[in-house]
């Protein structure tokens, strides 16, 4: 019982810490560490190696036929990683690899805990811990954010965004957190008015962020749970009143009184208005809704016309490499498929289409072991929900390709759902 309990604490402790390096340049390895804080950031960066050590000793405890079965997860960041070695020009390119070997490391994590007995059945509990660490993160920068919101009178939360020596967070990073806040609570909580209340706090706060990629996923998912589950109509019409309705309307009416009377208005109100307006748009990509998608076909454009490795990439963080003389804010790829192909060639689009089919057979067998509505709840659909979101994000971001809370929410989700699909069948 003991050795157990030991396990598990050592687990848990592995996996809060493999989120340390999160929201930090890699390229702080560059400075002069002159002060407390540049010491405890060099802790951050280098705590996934003594985990990957401590972990490697359990190599011996895998089961092949499990390290089989997620190889093609460790293949695309292992050619990632191989490809910025490959091209590293001088010592101070070294920190590039951190990126992929975090991936790495972090797989590696999930993989031993699932061959380490009475350990694997934790894994939910792991997941959760490290949902609660980054809530309290989320909810830090939350207040930030709101903070200048209402002492610069602005309409809405999307222009903002956090630099400093800690950690870099923006306005869409803190939507997709809170889109999956919002999820958890919907997802696997009862309905009562706690329940309600949660919904609409954090609802309105995600409408304010003002993220297309969120708020389109946050009206799909909730709009087809509603519709899907065996209620009355007027439940339905309940649900969609305090879910989606009200936090709608309190979002105005809070962008309305913290602004002038001419002052700006929220983001999408402002590219709607102007869509409506004019008449010299011929192109759908000319209309100011669309003009983050534009600017990513540009970027998109520019990574395939310079690269000029197509078979094995540039290495980690190649699409900056290869965007650097466009604005910095259009320096990411933006796109899975595109970042991979700057990064790693063909070999490392065709493993990146290896992992995606695995995702969506997974997905898809999720579904057709679903014999009746009633049974497709909890923490199941919770884990499909997010994997359905990631993969839609991840054809307008980066997402998941990159060492990052996507990444980390991929594999969780993965591993987990692939977990409870397998004991289900056992």
């Amino acid at each position: 019982m003991q050795d157990t309990n030991f396990n598990k604490v050592i687990f848990g402790s592995y996996f809060i810490l493999s989120l340390a390096p999160i929201g930090i340049e890699t390229s702080i390895l560059l400075n002069n560490f002159e002060n407390s804080t540049s010491f405890f950031n060099l802790f951050r960066l280098i705590v996934p190696f003594f985990i990957f050590l401590t972990l490697f000793f359990s190599l011996k405890k895998l089961n092949i036929a499990e390290f089989k079965g997620a190889f093609f997860l460790f293949f695309f960041f292992i050619a990632v990683f191989a490809s910025t070695l490959f091209n590293l020009e001088s010592s101070n390119d070294v920190q590039k690899l951190l990126l992929p070997f975090y991936c790495i490391n972090y797989i590696f994590l999930c993989l031993v805990t699932f061959n380490t007995a009475n350990i694997k059945n934790k894994f939910n509990n792991f997941f959760f811990l490290q949902f609660v660490i980054i809530t309290i993160v989320t909810l830090f920068s939350l207040s930030q954010f709101l903070s200048f919101f209402i002492n610069f009178s602005l309409p809405d939360l999307y222009s903002l965004k956090i630099e400093n020596s800690f950690y870099n967070q923006n306005s869409n990073g803190l939507s997709r957190v809170l889109l999956i806040i919002s999820l958890f609570i919907f997802l696997m909580n009862k309905k009562n008015k706690y329940f309600y209340l949660s919904c609409l706090i954090v609802n309105t706060i995600i409408i304010l962020l003002q993220s297309k990629l969120v708020l389109f996923s946050l009206f799909s998912f909730t709009l087809l749970k509603i519709f899907w589950e065996k209620n009355i109509i007027k439940e339905k019409m309940k649900d969609v009143f305090f879910i989606l309705l009200i936090p709608l309307l309190i979002t105005f009416f809070i962008s309305t009184i913290n602004v002038s009377k001419d002052g700006p208005k929220m983001r999408l109100i402002t590219q709607t208005k102007s869509d409506i307006g004019s008449s010299s748009s011929n192109q759908i990509l000319d209309l100011a809704i669309f003009s983050g998608l534009k600017t990513r076909i540009d970027t998109w454009k520019v990574i395939l016309k310079n690269s000029g490795k197509p078979l094995a990439g540039y290495g980690s963080q190649a699409d900056k490499y290869l965007t650097r003389n466009l604005p910095k804010h259009t320096q990411l790829a933006a796109n899975s498929f595109i970042y991979a192909y700057a990064c790693a060639g063909m070999i490392g689009i065709i493993s990146l289409i290896i992992i995606y089919y695995n995702i969506i057979k997974l997905l898809l067998r999720t579904i057709f072991l679903i014999k009746s509505r009633s049974k497709f709840n909890g923490l199941k659909l919770f884990y499909f929900a997010i994997l359905c979101f990631l993969i839609f994000r991840s054809i307008f971001e980066n997402s998941f390709v990159v060492w990052g809370v996507d990444f980390v929410l991929m594999i969780n989700c993965y591993f987990g759902l692939k977990n409870i699909l397998s004991r289900k069948l056992t």
